[in-house]
Protein backbone atom coordinates (compact mmCIF):
# COMPACT_ATOMS: atom_id res chain seq x y z
CA UNK A 1 0.00 0.00 0.00
CA UNK A 2 1.16 3.75 -0.87
CA UNK A 3 1.04 6.58 0.86
CA UNK A 4 2.26 10.03 1.00
CA UNK A 5 0.29 10.32 -2.67
CA UNK A 6 -1.36 13.51 -1.95
CA UNK A 7 -1.10 16.18 -4.80
CA UNK A 8 1.11 19.02 -3.54
CA UNK A 9 1.21 22.56 -5.26
CA UNK A 10 4.62 21.94 -7.42
CA UNK A 11 5.42 26.01 -6.36
CA UNK A 12 9.06 26.48 -6.19
CA UNK A 13 9.27 27.81 -2.09
CA UNK A 14 12.06 26.99 -0.99
CA UNK A 15 13.39 30.17 1.24
CA UNK A 16 15.06 28.82 4.42
CA UNK A 17 13.99 25.16 5.79
CA UNK A 18 11.47 24.09 3.38
CA UNK A 19 8.48 22.29 4.70
CA UNK A 20 7.95 18.77 4.52
CA UNK A 21 4.86 16.39 3.92
CA UNK A 22 5.31 12.97 6.20
CA UNK A 23 3.52 10.14 6.76
CA UNK A 24 1.94 9.71 10.08
CA UNK A 25 -0.10 6.51 10.01
CA UNK A 26 -0.89 4.36 7.07
CA UNK A 27 -3.14 6.11 4.35
CA UNK A 28 -2.69 9.50 6.16
CA UNK A 29 -0.54 12.62 4.54
CA UNK A 30 0.69 14.55 7.57
CA UNK A 31 2.54 18.33 6.91
CA UNK A 32 5.27 19.11 9.26
CA UNK A 33 7.49 21.91 9.74
CA UNK A 34 11.81 21.00 9.65
CA UNK A 35 11.26 22.20 13.32
CA UNK A 36 8.63 18.92 14.15
CA UNK A 37 10.81 16.06 13.66
CA UNK A 38 9.63 12.38 13.15
CA UNK A 39 9.11 10.29 16.15
CA UNK A 40 12.33 8.24 16.16
CA UNK A 41 15.58 9.35 17.98
CA UNK A 42 18.93 10.40 16.73
CA UNK A 43 21.90 9.27 18.01
CA UNK A 44 24.60 11.90 18.45
CA UNK A 45 28.04 11.07 17.32
CA UNK A 46 31.12 13.30 16.73
CA UNK A 47 29.96 15.89 14.77
CA UNK A 48 33.12 15.33 11.63
CA UNK A 49 31.45 17.94 9.30
CA UNK A 50 33.43 20.43 9.89
CA UNK A 51 36.97 18.54 10.17
CA UNK A 52 35.61 17.43 6.65
CA UNK A 53 35.08 20.76 5.38
CA UNK A 54 38.16 22.07 6.63
CA UNK A 55 40.43 18.76 4.65
CA UNK A 56 38.39 18.60 1.88
CA UNK A 57 38.77 22.74 0.33
CA UNK A 58 38.83 21.73 -3.18
CA UNK A 59 34.74 21.12 -3.74
CA UNK A 60 33.20 21.76 -7.06
CA UNK A 61 32.19 24.26 -8.35
CA UNK A 62 32.47 23.72 -11.93
CA UNK A 63 31.63 20.92 -14.63
CA UNK A 64 32.11 17.09 -13.65
CA UNK A 65 35.48 15.67 -12.77
CA UNK A 66 36.35 18.28 -10.38
CA UNK A 67 37.05 16.01 -6.86
CA UNK A 68 33.52 14.93 -7.59
CA UNK A 69 33.09 11.35 -7.93
CA UNK A 70 33.61 11.20 -11.50
CA UNK A 71 36.31 8.84 -13.67
CA UNK A 72 38.62 12.16 -13.74
CA UNK A 73 38.41 12.24 -9.97
CA UNK A 74 38.92 9.06 -9.59
CA UNK A 75 42.34 8.72 -11.28
CA UNK A 76 43.49 12.07 -9.52
CA UNK A 77 42.38 9.97 -6.74
CA UNK A 78 43.21 6.67 -7.21
CA UNK A 79 46.95 7.69 -8.67
CA UNK A 80 48.38 10.41 -6.83
CA UNK A 81 46.20 10.93 -3.92
CA UNK A 82 47.38 8.00 -1.58
CA UNK A 83 51.58 7.87 -2.18
CA UNK A 84 51.83 5.37 0.57
CA UNK A 85 49.20 2.99 -0.61
CA UNK A 86 50.45 -0.27 0.13
CA UNK A 87 48.61 -1.79 -3.08
CA UNK A 88 51.79 -1.06 -4.44
CA UNK A 89 54.02 -4.04 -3.35
CA UNK A 90 56.91 -2.28 -1.14
CA UNK A 91 59.52 -4.03 -2.95
CA UNK A 92 58.78 -3.77 -6.39
CA UNK A 93 56.14 -5.65 -8.28
CA UNK A 94 56.13 -9.66 -9.24
CA UNK A 95 58.04 -9.32 -12.02
CA UNK A 96 60.94 -7.44 -10.49
CA UNK A 97 60.89 -9.66 -7.57
CA UNK A 98 61.19 -12.70 -9.90
CA UNK A 99 63.61 -11.04 -11.95
CA UNK A 100 65.74 -10.33 -8.96
CA UNK A 101 66.02 -13.82 -7.63
CA UNK A 102 66.78 -15.14 -11.49
CA UNK A 103 69.73 -12.39 -11.59
CA UNK A 104 71.22 -13.68 -8.23
CA UNK A 105 70.81 -17.39 -9.16
CA UNK A 106 72.37 -16.51 -12.90
CA UNK A 107 75.33 -14.87 -10.64
CA UNK A 108 75.65 -17.49 -8.21
CA UNK A 109 76.17 -20.10 -10.98
CA UNK A 110 79.15 -17.73 -12.67
CA UNK A 111 77.76 -17.12 -16.32
CA UNK A 112 79.33 -14.76 -18.11
CA UNK A 113 76.69 -12.18 -17.76
CA UNK A 114 75.57 -12.64 -14.27
CA UNK A 115 75.49 -8.26 -13.71
CA UNK A 116 73.00 -8.48 -16.23
CA UNK A 117 69.20 -9.75 -14.00
CA UNK A 118 66.53 -10.90 -16.29
CA UNK A 119 64.32 -7.64 -14.50
CA UNK A 120 67.18 -4.96 -16.16
CA UNK A 121 66.76 -7.29 -19.82
CA UNK A 122 63.36 -7.42 -19.23
CA UNK A 123 63.10 -3.69 -18.94
CA UNK A 124 65.37 -3.24 -22.04
CA UNK A 125 63.44 -5.00 -24.31
CA UNK A 126 60.22 -3.30 -22.75
CA UNK A 127 61.57 0.05 -23.88
CA UNK A 128 62.34 -0.95 -27.46
CA UNK A 129 58.85 -2.79 -27.48
CA UNK A 130 57.59 0.26 -26.48
CA UNK A 131 58.85 2.63 -28.74
CA UNK A 132 57.91 0.05 -31.92
CA UNK A 133 54.32 -0.36 -30.75
CA UNK A 134 53.97 3.20 -29.72
CA UNK A 135 54.90 3.89 -33.88
CA UNK A 136 52.89 0.86 -34.77
CA UNK A 137 49.96 3.00 -32.65
CA UNK A 138 50.67 6.19 -34.47
CA UNK A 139 50.82 4.93 -37.99
CA UNK A 140 47.37 3.06 -37.28
CA UNK A 141 46.19 6.17 -35.60
CA UNK A 142 47.28 8.19 -38.58
CA UNK A 143 45.10 5.46 -41.41
CA UNK A 144 42.10 5.85 -39.24
CA UNK A 145 41.94 9.57 -38.66
CA UNK A 146 42.30 9.42 -35.44
CA UNK A 147 45.76 11.03 -34.57
CA UNK A 148 45.39 13.26 -31.80
CA UNK A 149 42.59 11.99 -29.99
CA UNK A 150 43.41 10.50 -26.58
CA UNK A 151 42.52 6.54 -25.50
CA UNK A 152 40.18 6.06 -23.05
CA UNK A 153 41.37 3.59 -21.18
CA UNK A 154 41.31 2.63 -17.56
CA UNK A 155 43.70 0.99 -15.19
CA UNK A 156 41.43 1.01 -11.73
CA UNK A 157 37.99 -0.37 -11.68
CA UNK A 158 37.14 3.08 -10.13
CA UNK A 159 38.07 4.83 -12.72
CA UNK A 160 34.66 3.71 -13.93
CA UNK A 161 32.44 5.21 -11.59
CA UNK A 162 30.04 8.24 -12.66
CA UNK A 163 28.84 9.27 -15.78
CA UNK A 164 25.92 6.45 -15.58
CA UNK A 165 22.81 7.54 -18.21
CA UNK A 166 19.64 8.81 -18.01
CA UNK A 167 17.25 6.60 -19.04
CA UNK A 168 13.46 7.70 -20.32
CA UNK A 169 11.12 5.37 -19.03
CA UNK A 170 7.63 7.12 -19.69
CA UNK A 171 6.07 10.60 -20.44
CA UNK A 172 2.75 11.61 -21.05
CA UNK A 173 0.55 13.55 -23.68
CA UNK A 174 1.09 16.66 -21.73
CA UNK A 175 5.05 16.21 -22.43
CA UNK A 176 6.23 14.99 -18.37
CA UNK A 177 8.41 12.82 -18.43
CA UNK A 178 9.86 10.27 -16.29
CA UNK A 179 13.88 9.56 -16.47
CA UNK A 180 15.67 6.88 -14.59
CA UNK A 181 19.31 8.09 -13.67
CA UNK A 182 20.96 4.33 -13.97
CA UNK A 183 23.57 4.10 -11.14
CA UNK A 184 23.55 -0.10 -11.56
CA UNK A 185 26.34 0.60 -14.09
CA UNK A 186 28.59 1.99 -11.81
CA UNK A 187 31.29 -1.05 -11.03
CA UNK A 188 29.72 -2.68 -8.01
CA UNK A 189 26.58 -1.88 -9.46
CA UNK A 190 25.50 0.46 -7.39
CA UNK A 191 25.64 4.16 -6.51
CA UNK A 192 26.88 3.36 -3.15
CA UNK A 193 30.50 3.48 -4.91
CA UNK A 194 30.41 6.66 -5.02
CA UNK A 195 30.04 7.35 -1.53
CA UNK A 196 32.48 4.40 -0.61
CA UNK A 197 35.35 5.72 -2.30
CA UNK A 198 34.90 9.41 -0.85
CA UNK A 199 34.36 8.15 2.58
CA UNK A 200 37.88 6.24 2.14
CA UNK A 201 39.91 8.78 0.44
CA UNK A 202 38.14 11.66 3.22
CA UNK A 203 39.72 9.05 5.59
CA UNK A 204 43.13 8.75 4.34
CA UNK A 205 43.00 12.55 3.83
CA UNK A 206 42.61 13.15 7.57
CA UNK A 207 44.91 10.45 8.67
CA UNK A 208 41.82 8.01 10.36
CA UNK A 209 43.33 5.68 7.57
CA UNK A 210 47.02 4.73 7.30
CA UNK A 211 48.30 2.60 4.55
CA UNK A 212 47.59 -0.89 4.93
CA UNK A 213 44.81 -0.44 7.15
CA UNK A 214 41.74 -1.77 8.30
CA UNK A 215 37.85 -1.01 7.37
CA UNK A 216 34.89 -2.33 9.29
CA UNK A 217 31.33 -1.11 8.09
CA UNK A 218 27.88 -2.67 9.12
CA UNK A 219 26.19 -3.01 5.45
CA UNK A 220 23.17 -4.88 3.83
CA UNK A 221 25.62 -5.12 0.75
CA UNK A 222 25.91 -2.23 -1.58
CA UNK A 223 28.04 -0.02 0.44
CA UNK A 224 29.74 -3.22 1.70
CA UNK A 225 30.86 -3.97 -2.07
CA UNK A 226 31.91 -0.26 -2.55
CA UNK A 227 34.10 -0.55 0.00
CA UNK A 228 35.65 -4.15 -0.93
CA UNK A 229 36.50 -2.93 -4.35
CA UNK A 230 37.65 0.74 -3.01
CA UNK A 231 39.98 -1.55 -0.25
CA UNK A 232 41.48 -4.14 -2.78
CA UNK A 233 42.67 -0.62 -4.89
CA UNK A 234 44.17 0.50 -2.07
CA UNK A 235 45.64 -1.97 -0.10
CA UNK A 236 43.35 -2.04 2.70
CA UNK A 237 41.61 -4.79 4.40
CA UNK A 238 37.62 -4.75 4.87
CA UNK A 239 35.43 -6.50 7.25
CA UNK A 240 31.70 -6.37 6.66
CA UNK A 241 28.88 -6.94 9.19
CA UNK A 242 26.15 -8.31 7.80
CA UNK A 243 22.84 -10.60 8.41
CA UNK A 244 20.35 -12.72 6.56
CA UNK A 245 18.49 -10.06 5.41
CA UNK A 246 20.92 -8.86 2.82
CA UNK A 247 20.53 -10.64 -0.84
CA UNK A 248 23.00 -13.68 -0.83
CA UNK A 249 24.18 -12.04 -4.55
CA UNK A 250 25.44 -9.19 -2.40
CA UNK A 251 27.33 -11.40 0.28
CA UNK A 252 29.16 -13.24 -2.33
CA UNK A 253 30.19 -10.28 -4.03
CA UNK A 254 31.95 -8.73 -0.78
CA UNK A 255 33.72 -12.41 -0.54
CA UNK A 256 34.76 -12.06 -4.38
CA UNK A 257 36.20 -9.14 -3.72
CA UNK A 258 38.04 -10.34 -0.89
CA UNK A 259 36.33 -8.95 2.26
CA UNK A 260 35.68 -10.78 5.44
CA UNK A 261 31.90 -10.81 6.41
CA UNK A 262 31.15 -11.20 10.13
CA UNK A 263 27.53 -12.31 10.59
CA UNK A 264 25.01 -10.84 13.37
CA UNK A 265 21.11 -11.90 13.72
CA UNK A 266 18.68 -9.34 15.22
CA UNK A 267 15.49 -12.25 16.00
CA UNK A 268 13.01 -10.83 13.99
CA UNK A 269 13.03 -11.32 10.62
CA UNK A 270 13.63 -8.04 9.76
CA UNK A 271 17.20 -6.04 9.23
CA UNK A 272 19.82 -6.32 11.84
CA UNK A 273 20.73 -2.51 11.75
CA UNK A 274 21.12 -2.15 15.33
CA UNK A 275 23.07 -5.61 15.91
CA UNK A 276 25.25 -4.72 13.04
CA UNK A 277 26.18 -1.09 14.14
CA UNK A 278 27.03 -2.92 17.79
CA UNK A 279 29.21 -5.63 16.17
CA UNK A 280 31.10 -3.12 14.01
CA UNK A 281 31.76 -0.79 17.04
CA UNK A 282 32.83 -3.92 18.89
CA UNK A 283 35.26 -4.79 16.42
CA UNK A 284 36.74 -1.71 15.95
CA UNK A 285 37.00 -1.12 19.64
CA UNK A 286 39.08 -4.28 19.63
CA UNK A 287 41.04 -3.93 16.44
CA UNK A 288 41.29 -0.25 15.70
CA UNK A 289 39.73 -0.80 12.34
CA UNK A 290 38.37 2.41 10.96
CA UNK A 291 34.80 2.33 11.35
CA UNK A 292 33.30 4.99 8.77
CA UNK A 293 29.85 4.91 9.65
CA UNK A 294 27.97 5.67 6.11
CA UNK A 295 25.09 7.02 8.57
CA UNK A 296 26.87 9.81 10.34
CA UNK A 297 29.85 10.18 7.98
CA UNK A 298 30.03 13.60 6.21
CA UNK A 299 31.45 11.76 3.25
CA UNK A 300 28.81 10.09 2.28
CA UNK A 301 26.53 12.81 1.07
CA UNK A 302 29.63 14.67 -0.52
CA UNK A 303 30.35 11.09 -2.52
CA UNK A 304 27.32 12.03 -4.84
CA UNK A 305 28.48 15.79 -5.70
CA UNK A 306 29.08 14.55 -8.93
CA UNK A 307 25.99 12.49 -9.46
CA UNK A 308 24.68 16.07 -8.94
CA UNK A 309 26.85 17.39 -11.34
CA UNK A 310 25.90 14.91 -14.07
CA UNK A 311 22.41 15.97 -13.49
CA UNK A 312 23.26 19.18 -14.55
CA UNK A 313 25.25 18.13 -17.82
CA UNK A 314 23.17 15.85 -19.18
CA UNK A 315 19.81 17.93 -18.85
CA UNK A 316 18.85 21.27 -20.38
CA UNK A 317 16.29 22.35 -18.04
CA UNK A 318 15.89 22.37 -14.30
CA UNK A 319 14.55 18.78 -12.46
CA UNK A 320 11.00 19.23 -11.29
CA UNK A 321 11.18 16.25 -9.03
CA UNK A 322 13.99 14.42 -7.51
CA UNK A 323 12.68 10.64 -5.89
CA UNK A 324 14.90 8.40 -4.51
CA UNK A 325 14.83 5.19 -1.93
CA UNK A 326 16.07 6.61 1.59
CA UNK A 327 18.26 4.72 3.69
CA UNK A 328 21.46 6.06 4.81
CA UNK A 329 20.16 9.36 3.42
CA UNK A 330 23.29 9.76 1.72
CA UNK A 331 22.15 9.62 -2.10
CA UNK A 332 18.79 11.48 -2.23
CA UNK A 333 20.03 14.40 0.26
CA UNK A 334 23.61 14.51 -1.07
CA UNK A 335 22.71 15.22 -4.66
CA UNK A 336 19.95 17.87 -4.06
CA UNK A 337 22.19 19.24 -1.28
CA UNK A 338 24.64 20.42 -4.22
CA UNK A 339 22.04 20.89 -6.89
CA UNK A 340 20.26 23.52 -4.82
CA UNK A 341 24.24 25.29 -4.19
CA UNK A 342 23.66 25.70 -8.18
CA UNK A 343 20.70 27.21 -8.09
CA UNK A 344 18.17 24.38 -8.84
CA UNK A 345 14.79 24.74 -7.26
CA UNK A 346 13.86 21.26 -7.64
CA UNK A 347 12.00 19.33 -5.01
CA UNK A 348 12.12 15.96 -3.63
CA UNK A 349 10.19 12.84 -2.77
CA UNK A 350 11.88 10.18 -0.24
CA UNK A 351 10.78 6.52 -0.79
CA UNK A 352 11.01 4.28 2.22
CA UNK A 353 9.47 1.17 2.75
CA UNK A 354 6.21 0.21 4.92
CA UNK A 355 7.33 -0.61 8.34
CA UNK A 356 10.17 1.62 8.51
CA UNK A 357 10.24 4.59 10.64
CA UNK A 358 12.61 7.24 8.96
CA UNK A 359 9.28 9.11 8.30
CA UNK A 360 7.50 8.15 11.32
CA UNK A 361 4.71 5.52 12.20
CA UNK A 362 5.32 1.86 13.94
CA UNK A 363 7.96 -0.19 12.79
CA UNK A 364 7.60 -3.60 11.31
CA UNK A 365 9.31 -6.33 9.38
CA UNK A 366 10.09 -5.49 5.28
CA UNK A 367 11.72 -6.94 2.60
CA UNK A 368 13.18 -4.55 0.85
CA UNK A 369 16.78 -4.01 1.25
CA UNK A 370 19.42 -1.02 1.60
CA UNK A 371 16.32 1.18 2.25
CA UNK A 372 14.56 2.38 5.74
CA UNK A 373 15.69 1.86 9.07
CA UNK A 374 13.82 -0.48 11.04
CA UNK A 375 12.21 0.10 15.21
CA UNK A 376 14.90 0.96 17.49
CA UNK A 377 17.42 2.72 14.85
CA UNK A 378 18.26 5.50 15.76
CA UNK A 379 18.70 7.57 12.54
CA UNK A 380 21.95 9.20 11.58
CA UNK A 381 23.05 12.70 10.70
CA UNK A 382 22.86 11.58 6.92
CA UNK A 383 19.26 11.38 6.30
CA UNK A 384 18.93 15.70 6.02
CA UNK A 385 15.32 16.59 6.53
CA UNK A 386 15.89 19.94 4.95
CA UNK A 387 16.15 18.41 1.81
CA UNK A 388 13.33 16.02 1.92
CA UNK A 389 9.92 17.44 1.02
CA UNK A 390 7.99 14.99 1.06
CA UNK A 391 7.94 10.93 2.72
CA UNK A 392 6.27 8.00 1.49
CA UNK A 393 6.08 4.31 1.94
CA UNK A 394 5.66 1.55 -0.42
CA UNK A 395 4.69 -2.02 0.44
CA UNK A 396 7.06 -4.32 -0.64
CA UNK A 397 4.38 -6.07 -2.34
CA UNK A 398 3.93 -2.78 -4.92
CA UNK A 399 7.62 -1.78 -4.77
CA UNK A 400 8.50 -5.48 -6.21
CA UNK A 401 5.69 -5.75 -8.62
CA UNK A 402 6.89 -2.48 -10.31
CA UNK A 403 10.46 -3.40 -10.47
CA UNK A 404 9.10 -6.58 -12.29
CA UNK A 405 6.82 -5.20 -14.93
CA UNK A 406 10.07 -2.11 -15.84
CA UNK A 407 12.29 -5.35 -16.78
CA UNK A 408 9.17 -6.97 -19.02
CA UNK A 409 8.60 -3.35 -20.37
CA UNK A 410 12.55 -2.36 -20.55
CA UNK A 411 14.18 -5.35 -20.27
CA UNK A 412 16.45 -3.51 -17.40
CA UNK A 413 16.61 -5.05 -14.33
CA UNK A 414 16.38 -2.58 -11.34
CA UNK A 415 16.56 -3.65 -7.29
CA UNK A 416 13.24 -3.63 -5.30
CA UNK A 417 14.17 -0.04 -4.02
CA UNK A 418 14.49 1.44 -6.88
CA UNK A 419 10.78 0.15 -7.89
CA UNK A 420 9.46 1.53 -4.77
CA UNK A 421 10.67 4.99 -6.02
CA UNK A 422 9.38 4.28 -9.47
CA UNK A 423 6.25 2.91 -7.88
CA UNK A 424 5.31 6.96 -6.51
CA UNK A 425 7.33 9.01 -9.49
CA UNK A 426 4.56 6.96 -11.76
CA UNK A 427 1.87 8.52 -9.79
CA UNK A 428 3.47 11.98 -9.09
CA UNK A 429 3.56 12.17 -13.01
CA UNK A 430 -0.56 12.60 -13.10
CA UNK A 431 0.15 15.90 -10.89
CA UNK A 432 2.91 17.58 -12.30
CA UNK A 433 3.23 20.74 -15.07
CA UNK A 434 3.53 20.13 -18.65
CA UNK A 435 6.55 19.53 -20.00
CA UNK A 436 8.26 19.07 -16.34
CA UNK A 437 11.04 16.30 -15.63
CA UNK A 438 11.00 13.67 -12.99
CA UNK A 439 13.71 11.92 -12.22
CA UNK A 440 14.35 8.95 -10.05
CA UNK A 441 17.62 7.22 -8.43
CA UNK A 442 18.29 3.69 -9.73
CA UNK A 443 20.82 2.71 -7.03
CA UNK A 444 21.31 -0.63 -7.64
CA UNK A 445 20.93 -3.47 -10.12
CA UNK A 446 18.47 -5.89 -10.16
CA UNK A 447 20.56 -8.92 -10.53
CA UNK A 448 21.17 -9.27 -7.35
CA UNK A 449 17.61 -10.01 -6.40
CA UNK A 450 16.88 -12.71 -9.24
CA UNK A 451 16.51 -15.34 -6.44
CA UNK A 452 14.11 -12.91 -4.30
CA UNK A 453 12.31 -9.87 -5.99
CA UNK A 454 12.35 -11.80 -9.57
CA UNK A 455 11.35 -15.29 -8.29
CA UNK A 456 7.99 -16.12 -8.03
CA UNK A 457 8.40 -18.90 -5.83
CA UNK A 458 10.15 -16.78 -3.07
CA UNK A 459 7.89 -14.07 -3.35
CA UNK A 460 4.72 -16.74 -3.32
CA UNK A 461 6.48 -18.06 -0.09
CA UNK A 462 6.06 -14.40 1.82
CA UNK A 463 2.72 -13.56 0.26
CA UNK A 464 4.42 -10.79 -1.49
CA UNK A 465 3.02 -11.63 -5.56
CA UNK A 466 0.50 -9.57 -5.76
CA UNK A 467 -1.23 -9.58 -9.31
CA UNK A 468 -3.40 -6.74 -8.77
CA UNK A 469 -0.33 -4.78 -8.14
CA UNK A 470 1.36 -5.92 -11.18
CA UNK A 471 -1.71 -4.88 -13.34
CA UNK A 472 -1.96 -1.52 -11.65
CA UNK A 473 1.41 -0.71 -12.53
CA UNK A 474 0.97 -1.90 -16.23
CA UNK A 475 -2.06 -0.30 -16.81
CA UNK A 476 -0.90 3.15 -15.54
CA UNK A 477 2.23 2.94 -17.94
CA UNK A 478 0.20 2.07 -21.12
CA UNK A 479 -2.32 4.65 -20.02
CA UNK A 480 0.69 7.08 -20.15
CA UNK A 481 1.68 5.49 -23.22
CA UNK A 482 -2.38 6.22 -24.94
CA UNK A 483 -2.09 9.76 -24.09
CA UNK A 484 1.03 9.99 -26.13
CA UNK A 485 -0.60 8.92 -28.95
CA UNK A 486 -3.60 10.50 -28.21
CA UNK A 487 -1.42 13.98 -28.43
CA UNK A 488 -0.35 13.36 -31.75
CA UNK A 489 2.95 11.70 -31.07
CA UNK A 490 4.49 8.41 -30.13
CA UNK A 491 5.81 6.44 -26.93
CA UNK A 492 8.91 6.01 -26.37
CA UNK A 493 10.01 2.95 -28.46
CA UNK A 494 10.40 -0.48 -27.50
CA UNK A 495 8.32 -0.01 -24.26
CA UNK A 496 6.47 -2.93 -24.73
CA UNK A 497 3.46 -4.48 -21.82
CA UNK A 498 1.49 -7.24 -24.04
CA UNK A 499 2.28 -10.82 -22.83
CA UNK A 500 2.39 -9.61 -18.98
CA UNK A 501 -1.45 -10.80 -18.32
CA UNK A 502 -0.43 -13.81 -20.11
CA UNK A 503 2.34 -15.03 -17.86
CA UNK A 504 1.01 -14.12 -14.55
CA UNK A 505 2.55 -10.50 -13.68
Amino acid sequence: MTAGLAPRDSGREHAGTPSAGYLGRTGEHVAITTDERPGPTREQPPDRTAEYTATSGDQPTGPIGAHTGTASAARTDALSDHTGTPSVAPTGTATEQDSGANGRRTAAAGTPHASTTVAQRTATTGARHSATTGAQRADTASQWGTAGRPERVVRRACELIGRTPLFELTRTGTGTRLLLKLEQFNPTGSAKIRMAREMVLHAERTGLLRPGGHIVEPTSGNTGTGLALVALERGYTFTAVVDGHAARDKLRAMRALGARLVHVEGGDGGPSTVARRRKAAEIAAATGAYWPDQHNNPGNGAGYRGLAEELRADLDADIDWLIGAVGTGGSLCGTVDELRRHGSRVRTIGVEPAGSIIFGGTGRPYWQTGAGSPAGFRIGRNVDYRHIDEGCKVADADAFATARIVARRTGLLVGGTAGAAIHIALRRLLYLRPGGTVVVLVCDAGEKYLDSVYDDDWLLERGLLDHLAHQRTRRLLTAYDDSVRLAGGSPPTGHHTAGLERTGT
